[in-house]
């Protein structure tokens, strides 16, 4: 059985929603998209006494990125992200390990991770589900989806990204992204897909064109 734990963290304008799994018979946990703020992960694995095993990263950005080496080194684990992520940005880390194209899943100190591509926003993010919960970082959020129009976003990728996690994801899996907006992260998805407008484009070509309009408004109102 496991236990979630979401951790806020903020730096300027950002504000990030990360996640770390704990695995309640052996303490063992995984982390998503470290970012920050160190000292919340340090104390709540201390705490916990906690034994971090993995971390995770969605995509290469800083906000979802900048402690994992860091906290890859302190605690001697691995990073996963997405070979073609870390190729196409040349990213690199701490103890880095890329995750190749036939991996569906890891097992990580008894906690299973199944791998989800979700190109779009960037050339190579990914989905992370465990157990009923999707880390969707900046794929999906509850209203909304990623920008595409910036280096390896793809607005084409990304509907055929959501269109693939309306057939494969249950009505009753709790998003949690990488952001929240006005809307509260975890709800299920089948609450998600009345209250975004992104998962209800029936074409690519009105995907594309609404979400490639200009004159969008509060793309980093984070809450």
């Amino acid at each position: 059985m496991n236990k979630l734990n979401i951790i806020k963290t903020k730096h300027l304008i950002f504000k990030n929603c990360t996640y770390l799994i704990q695995n309640i018979s052996n303490r063992n946990a995984v982390l998503i998209d470290p970012s920050w703020q160190a000292g919340k992960y340090e104390n709540l694995i201390a705490t916990e006494n906690l034994k971090l095993v993995a971390i995770f990263v969605t995509h290469h950005h800083i906000d979802h990125s900048n402690l994992a080496g860091k906290l890859a080194s302190q605690y001697k684990c691995p990073v996963y992200m997405l070979a073609e992520e870390i190729d196409y940005y040349s990213f690199n880390c701490a103890n880095l390990y890329p995750i190749v194209a036939d991996v569906e899943q890891l097992e990580m100190g008894g906690i299973v991770v199944k791998i989800i591509r979700t190109p779009g926003h960037t050339y190579g993010g990914a989905c992370f589900m465990i157990d009923d919960n999707l880390f969707s970082g900046d794929t999906l959020f509850i209203e909304g989806c990623g920008m595409c129009n910036i280096d390896g976003g793809d607005a084409a990728k990304m509907f055929a990204s959501l269109q693939m996690l309306k057939r494969i994801i249950s009505d009753t899996t709790k998003i949690y992204p990488g952001h929240q907006y006005q809307l509260k992260i975890g709800k299920i998805f089948k609450e998600v897909k009345h209250v975004n407008i992104y998962l209800n484009f029936k074409t690519e070509e009105e995907f594309v064109k609404f979400r490639m309009r200009d004159g969008q408004k509060g793309l980093l109102d984070f809450t």
